[in-house]
């Protein structure tokens, strides 16, 4: 389609409505996670200052507000660094009482403002402290920091005052019960002061694993580098916490200073340092408030133009620095109240479109004097000097996936930005900032959206549409020829009865929208015949596959004789020859028709099928001659016996002008590709004659990228040719696209014949022989997806009626109350080649059992990358543990088996799309959905809904839910079971091996998985209440459960396990080729749940 729809203003609603039920008053649209946010830092503000400027600190989209310390150490009016001296770890100083900072914590949650408190756990003052400081074994040897690359000296020396001995028990007490009362009065994160100074636990100190709250928000000061190696040390800090990113910010500040623009698009992330857990600032009270301070002497536009470029990444999280009235650094004063210019749109509306665009992916373009993060919902665009004039910059990456096209107002100078798929213009005004994005005041285009969508198949004699205005007062379509037909509201019409089989359907349309402005564009339906098996002569051997992939080939052999015939060629030969697309089946999947070519006149007797990339669809097989079969199930034997008229399929061709060994063509629709890269390899067809040539490089267009792009190369780096749309036949004539021109009558060419290549005949892959499977007592549930027997639901029966003590303590638990078993290293990384790098989301065992009141889950999760991949070391130590280090998702479904209070439309939203986006939608029937993330810091959220689909917004606000969840290290299971190999095809993991007879399954911890080390659990209470049920009715009907594991929104794992999570993986993430595209799939979970205290 030509036009699509923009949901921006929609989310927008619903992430305000969902986030209005976290506290008393969000309407401006504040996060959740602080990280997610942007902070205001009120330097030297005293609390009851701060507190009268809440509204309006809420009003400029500010997530999180930062005090200066307030343990006991500085009056009112003392210079500003006095009170990073400290005195004593209680609270209470010039800035306000303990009173105050409840106060202020109060009226900061009532407007969805958290609070976070400067922390100085470092050092001391030594010798004006309290007199529990000053037992000098509470400190390290005295000695200054002569080198700041010495890491011994760095963590031991002192900068100014005595360095805490922070592996000290008593020192980490005593900061502790500090942490602990500021959470008591309602504070919500805690900046660390000078934390490159304090050791990790590598380095032999235990103050981040004993001291740091990780259910509060934390966030470390580094100033330019550990004093150590970074690429190791940054990623063990923000093990713990966020740390901050100096150089970045402070770079576009000096860099605007002087009229240009940065390049820069990081500083610690180009050193391991993970940017989700960075804080950016345009300048902090170092740059300006120390002697020399870099920043004090630029101007407070300098600075919000670097703000507003660091602050328009995704990921990080900025802080906006409160300047105080005076420059001089004995001048700034403890209590003064700083600058109020946060207000202005120039900062507030860069924070509203952080806020608005959080989660989405940012792009940094720069030229011309200008620079833009520009992300899919909003962008903000900075000149490098001056003001008030036009630019043009270009729309991300230029290639459609970023801004939506149409007309948007500046937030900030109140101007007209017009956007398209490549550029972005429009008039930066006064401030040099502008800001736009898709909510408040927003142009929006009309349209006209098409259910189903642009490009769909259909092989009924006609095709219901439905047409929807959008952001449009009026309305028309004209199918193929005919008439116009005018409409105000959603119209549903037939299309196709007079269409031939083989022609497409043509829908024109307009839209107008108040203004009186039009838009128009097209959509187009193709009508194809429904394919019906026969056969080319009675006594061929052949077969047919019905499949869903885009293309099939087959290996075949008859294992009765000696040696072995191998029908279809060898294995690696045999793979590689895709079958010809025969004709579509009544459900749409394409049919693909395997004929035998050869001498022999015995038939085979095994087959396996595989998809275009050699893939295994089945194991071995029994071959039936002209037997048909779907998804490579025998269905039934064809019979008819006909000639019939196929149409020609479609081609790419090429000149192959430059020669290449090798040539090939890669299929990509912009979300998935025919086959991995770099693609098809192209045949020599010595008798295609187009264009004056005769002799072309041909392949064939799959059916299901017939509308896709295509790129020609010779399968090295570099060498692409892009094609464009590879809809109908298309020529590329010395690597430009030309109209297809066949020459008239053209001489025949002698076909060259070709070179002979040898056909080694290796054996034939061994039929695997598993096992007997035992039949444990109750039967599991059977297995509609055929997956190995380690994959099991209901192994032991439907659980037990227990009561379970969630405290991250898995004591209570044992292998009895198992009701789903999956695999270790089953996720979808191990089948992309590059990939390996990635965290783990690998669920291993899920545990249910239920009490009178409650019904509790415990499950485990494995990292097995010390056996499988330990040279890719990023997954090991506590980044491949999520509940420290990841805000994902993690959804259960539940089924209480209640008709009346079933969500319908296979569980997606009644506001349309999916909850949170993740793309998971769901055929077993549910009746709430919980979700909370892996830190548990969003959520945990109870969703309901009707048969129209599930609610948007959660039924019981989050802190109302009586939902418990704990986390902690290490599992139940003592022996770890799955497939050893990972890398993909390299290694021979292929989509689907976890299927029966497929692969081979090892025992990590015989190999030296160190499990209790990389492997962790969680466990949950859910009330029954909430769910809508008793226990007598758990008795009496069940309740079923499913777990879905996410990486940020699409599903990754899943107990029972269902083959949606993995049915993407070897196909490449849009952002990133190296790593799966199931990070942004579609799931469709069709297994059903387990059970808990009676079977479904």
């Amino acid at each position: 389609m030509k036009k699509t729809i923009n949901y921006g203003l929609l989310m927008l609603v619903m992430l305000f409505s969902m986030a209005s039920n976290i506290f008393a008053d969000n309407k401006y649209g504040l996060k959740d996670n602080i990280q997610d946010g942007v902070i205001l830092h009120c330097f030297d503000w005293t609390l009851a200052d701060i507190q009268e400027e809440i509204p309006n600190i809420a009003k400029a989209g500010f997530t999180a507000v930062q005090t200066s310390p307030v343990h006991e150490r500085a009056g009112k009016g003392s210079v500003w660094y006095d009170v990073y001296r400290p005195y004593d770890f209680k609270i209470g100083n010039g800035l306000g009482s303990e009173a105050d900072l409840k106060a202020l914590c109060a009226k900061a949650h009532e407007y969805g403002v958290k609070v976070i408190v400067d922390v100085v756990a470092n050092h001391t003052d030594y010798g004006n402290v309290a007199e529990r400081l000053l037992d000098e074994s509470l400190y390290h040897e005295r000695f200054g920091v002569g080198n700041w690359h010495d890491r011994h000296q760095v963590t031991f020396g002192m900068i100014g005052m005595w360095d805490l001995d922070t592996n000290n028990p008593t020192v980490q007490a005593i900061i502790k019960q500090y942490i602990q009362d500021l959470k008591a009065c309602g504070v919500d994160g805690i900046r660390w002061d000078a934390i490159k100074h304090i050791g990790l636990p590598s380095e032999g100190d235990s103050f981040m694993q004993n001291v740091v709250d990780q259910e509060m928000y934390n966030y470390g000061e580094i100033l330019d580098s550990t004093g150590g190696d970074d690429n190791v040390l940054f990623p063990e800090y923000q093990t713990y916490m966020s740390i901050t990113d100096n150089g970045y910010g402070n770079g576009f500040a000096n860099s605007f200073a002087g009229g240009s623009i940065n390049e820069s698009v990081g500083n610690f992330n180009q050193r391991k340092a993970k940017t989700e857990k960075l804080v950016y600032w345009g300048e902090s009270h170092d740059t300006y408030a120390n002697d020399g301070g870099e920043s004090k002497n630029k101007s407070q536009n300098v600075i919000d133009r670097a703000y507003a470029v660091v602050a328009g990444n995704n990921g990080a999280t900025a802080l906006y620095f409160s300047r105080p009235a005076q420059k001089a650094k004995n001048d700034i004063r403890f209590g003064d109240k700083g600058s109020v210019h946060f207000k202005d749109a120039e900062v507030a509306q860069v924070n509203h479109m952080h806020n608005v665009c959080a989660g989405e992916p940012n792009y940094y373009v720069k030229g011309n004097g200008v620079c833009a993060q520009v992300r899919k919902s909003g962008a903000i665009i900075v000149l490098g000097s001056g003001s008030d004039r036009d630019v043009t910059v270009a729309n991300g990456a230029g290639d459609g996936k970023w801004l939506k096209s149409g007309t948007y107002k500046d937030m900030v100078g109140g101007g007209a930005f017009t956007v398209n798929a490549s550029t972005i213009s429009g008039h930066v005004g006064e401030s040099g900032i502008a800001v736009i994005y898709n909510a408040g005041p927003v142009v929006l285009t009309p349209e006209v959206v098409f259910n189903p969508a642009d490009g769909t198949a259909f092989s009924d004699e006609s095709l219901t549409v439905t047409a929807t205005p959008l952001n449009a007062v009026s309305a028309w379509i004209q199918v193929n020829d005919g008439a116009k037909q005018t409409f105000t509201a959603a119209k549903q019409f037939t299309v196709g009865a007079d269409v031939a089989y083989g022609k497409n359907v043509t829908i024109t349309w307009g839209a107008t929208d108040k203004e009186g402005k039009t838009e128009t564009g097209s959509v187009t339906y193709k009508k194809v015949k429904a394919y019906v098996p026969e056969l080319g002569k009675a006594d061929e051997i052949s077969c047919f596959l019905e499949t869903s992939n885009a293309a099939a080939a087959v290996y075949v052999w008859n294992d009765k004789v000696s040696p072995v015939i191998q029908h279809a060629g060898a294995w690696n030969d045999a793979i590689n020859k895709k079958l010809p697309l025969v004709g579509k089946s009544v459900s749409g999947k394409n049919v693909f028709k395997w004929t035998y070519d050869g001498t022999e006149t015995s038939a085979p007797t095994q087959i396996i099928f595989l998809d275009g990339n050699g893939n295994k669809i089945t194991a071995d097989v029994e071959f039936v001659n002209h037997g048909y079969y779907v998804d490579g199930t025998y269905s039934n034997t064809v019979t008819k016996v006909h000639e019939d008229e196929i149409v020609d399929p479609e081609y790419v061709y090429f000149d192959n002008a430059s020669n290449w060994e090798n040539v090939y063509c890669y299929f990509y629709n912009g979300k998935t590709s025919s086959s991995v890269w770099p693609g098809v390899k192209m045949t020599y067809d010595a008798s295609a004659s187009h264009n004056g040539k005769t002799g072309w490089y041909k392949a064939t267009i799959p059916t299901a990228y017939l509308n896709a792009k295509f790129f020609i190369n010779d399968g090295t780096p570099g060498t692409a040719i892009n094609g464009a749309n590879a809809s109908a036949e298309k020529v590329v004539n010395k690597g430009a696209v030309v109209a297809p021109t066949p020459n008239p009558e053209p001489e025949p060419e002698p076909t060259p014949e070709p070179e002979p290549e040898p056909t080694p005949t290796p054996e034939p892959e061994p039929t695997p022989t598993p096992e007997p499977e035992p039949t444990p007592t109750p039967t599991p549930t059977p297995d509609p997806q055929n997956l190995d027997a380690q994959y099991q639901t209901n192994p032991n029966g439907a659980g037990v009626k227990k009561t379970i003590t969630v405290d991250g303590d898995i004591s209570d638990w044992d292998e009895s109350m198992i009701i789903a078993q999956g695999a270790a290293n089953d996720d979808p990384r191990v089948y992309m080649d590059a990939s390996m790098h990635e965290i783990p989301v690998d669920l291993y065992a899920l545990y249910g059992c239920y009490d009178d009141n409650n019904l509790y889950l415990m499950w485990e999760m494995t990292n097995v990358q010390d056996v499988v991949a330990p040279e890719a070391d990023y997954p090991l130590s506590n980044n491949g543990v999520l509940f420290p280090n990841y805000n994902m998702p993690f959804f259960i479904g539940i089924n209480t088996n209640n008709a009346s209070t079933r969500i319908g439309n296979s569980c997606k939203t009644t506001a349309g799309g999916t909850l949170w986006d993740s793309g998971i939608t769901c055929e077993s029937p549910v009746n709430k959905v919980v979700v909370f993330s892996t830190n548990n810091t969003n959520g945990p959220f109870i969703y309901g809904g009707s048969s129209a689909g599930l609610n948007a917004l959660e039924e019981v606000a989050y802190k109302e839910t009586g939902v418990v969840v704990k986390y902690g290290m290490g599992i139940l299971s003592k022996t770890i079971k799955g497939i050893k190999e990972c890398y993909g095809e390299s290694q021979n993991r292929l989509v689907g091996d976890m299927t029966k007879g497929t692969s081979t399954y090892v025992d990590f911890n015989t190999l030296g998985h160190e499990s209790s080390k990389y492997d962790f659990h969680y466990e949950i209470s859910i009330p029954l209440a909430k769910l809508g049920v008793t226990a007598a009715d758990v008795a009496s009907k069940g309740l079923g459960v499913m777990l879905v594991a996410t990486f940020g929104t699409s599903g990754m794992d899943s107990l029972p396990y269902d083959t949606s999570m993995s049915d993407n993986a070897d196909q490449p993430y849009s952002k990133d080729p190296s790593t799966t595209y199931e990070k942004e799939d579609a799931d469709n979970i069709t297994v059903p749940f387990a059970y808990i205290g009676k079977s479904l």
